[in-house]
């Protein structure tokens, strides 16, 4: 299956040189940009650094912020660009981001990631992904919580999500020790693709090389894998 594995979106990792270089190895493997705030899309020249890549057809921009107007406005800079897929982060736990109300925020507000993505379809045409993750620690019940966002967002045209298989853990970790614990619930995302049997799930969290592909290729839609591609 083309594009079986992805390359998660990782600050400081996942450049534009990196894409490129993602691009030589394997054209048929998507790689995921840093994280993008909408307004740094806006208000800098960020997106320039791509230019010197003609082809991005396997280069999916992540974008975050919860701002519809803004990010509209930041998807069609995208497009301008020639990028084919935008994802939205709805997980990163990190004290900034959730301080901004938005990353894994953004989780417990379904109603306003769909007014994001309307507004985002209106200038931008192409695949618009979700990224975000099983559940938020102690939240009382996040088989529903996962099941309504993505009952929601499916609804309005969303088909594609990247789950990462750990809860959140807010104001007590740093983002990157909260890619190591809680521990890993990958039941849970393959409970979530039979539930949702006609979007596309991929699955995010602990995979460290491509092995593992016999075991879910009849289970899930792809494997992302974070660090270890590094």
């Amino acid at each position: 299956m083309t594009n079986f594995f992805s390359i998660a979106p990782m600050m400081g990792k996942t450049d534009e040189y990196f894409c490129y270089l993602i691009k030589l190895i394997n054209k048929d493997i998507m790689v995921y940009t840093e994280m993008m705030h909408a307004e740094a899309i806006l208000r800098t020249r960020i997106l320039d650094n791509y230019d010197f890549i003609k082809d991005k057809s396997n280069i999916a921009v992540q974008i975050a912020g919860n701002n519809p107007i803004t990010l509209s406005e930041a998807s069609k800079e995208i497009k301008k660009k020639g990028f084919e897929e935008i994802n939205i982060n709805c997980g990163c736990p990190s004290p900034r981001v959730v301080s901004g109300s938005f990353g894994i925020s953004l989780l417990l507000e379904p109603d306003l990631v769909k007014r994001c993505v309307l507004k985002i379809q209106k200038n931008f045409n192409n695949t618009i992904s979700i990224k975000t993750r099983i559940g938020i620690e102690n939240y009382n019940d996040n088989e529903k919580l996962l099941n309504n966002f993505l009952k929601i967002l499916s609804n309005v045209g969303i088909k594609k999500f990247i789950i990462h298989a750990r809860n959140a853990i807010i104001g007590k970790l740093q983002a990157k020790d909260n890619l190591k614990i809680p521990t890993l619930d990958y039941d849970r995302v393959i409970r979530l693709k039979k539930r949702f049997n006609h979007e596309q799930i991929i699955i995010n969290g602990g995979f460290k090389n491509i092995n593992s592909r016999s075991n879910y290729a009849y289970k899930l839609d792809g494997i992302m894998i974070g660090r270890k591609a590094y």
